[in-house]
Parts: structure tokens; sequence; C-alpha cells
């Protein structure tokens, strides 16, 4: 089962959306796309080898985005088995792609604090406030006094 032509478009913008968002690596986008692509054209049962092969990549890849595309809800596999000697095989799952609602949400990224606690090569000389202070007043000063000589209020 695949979706309507009229959502194809829908899906692909989706997972383009969901890459440029974090959540979908560019390999898991083709690999989205070449599942996408099969069932497409009527294969809604493709074996991992057949995704690996139309998204140019290795099967634990395709593993890994399948996993991640059914967490974000764009796709519903089934697995499927057959009884061989009395005992069940699974076979290749049938892929049902889903269109979520909802706007894609950018992916949070981690909080990283820099290099806050290596030392640093350069000591750096700080002086006190006071002394910071009343140069920044002195600096005020100095404008004002050019502001007035340019004004002609002062000599």
């Amino acid at each position: 089962m695949h979706l309507p032509p009229q959502h194809w478009t829908d899906w692909n913008f989706r997972i383009e959306d969901e890459r440029c968002a974090g959540w979908l690596p560019p390999l898991h986008a083709y690999v989205a796309k070449a599942i996408g692509r099969l069932c497409l054209a009527g294969n809604d049962q493709p074996t991992v080898a057949q995704i690996a092969a139309e998204a140019g990549c290795h099967p634990r890849t395709v593993r890994r985005a399948r996993a991640r595309m059914r967490d974000r809800g764009l796709l519903e596999t089934d697995p499927t088995f057959l009884i061989v000697d009395s005992r069940p095989q699974q076979r290749a799952s049938v892929n049902r792609l889903l269109l979520p609602d909802g706007p894609v949400t950018p992916k949070p990224r981690l909080v990283r604090g820099g290099q806050a606690g290596r030392p640093s090569s350069v000591k750096e000389v700080r002086k006190p406030a006071h002394e910071q202070e009343s140069r920044f007043a002195e600096t005020l000063a100095v404008i004002a006094r050019r502001r007035m000589v340019a004004l002609g209020l002062a000599r």
C-alpha cells in the first residue's frame, strides 16, 4: 500500500524538511526516498537488500533509517511470515508511507560549553573594577570636551 499520487510530493517534501531540521541524516533521507520510489512503483514489500541497492548504501544503514523513520512517524512496517517446515520464517516487511500531521520542529542541539575548563596559554591581566570605571569616566570626559569644542561652546 502506498501513498496516493497527490500526497507523494508532500511526502518527499516532508522527508527533506526532516533532513533539514536534523532528524534524518542525508543517507537516511536517500533510504526514505528509495523506499518511497519502490512503493510508488508498486513494490510495497521490498527486501532490505533491494532498498540498499536502490539507495546505494549498506543494508545496516537501511535498518537504522527504517527505525528512525518509524520513530518519526514517516513509515509503518508490518512483518510478514511464511511457514516453512512448520516454523515461521520472516520475510520482507510491508511498508506503509505515512504523512504526519503538523510542522517539523528543529532538532534540539546540545549546548556545548566550548573550552571553558581548558587552561589558557596567555595570561589575561585584568585591572580592578574601580580602575576600569575611572578610565571609562575619563574617556567620556574627553569625548564630551571634543564635542563642546566642535560646537563652539568651549575652547
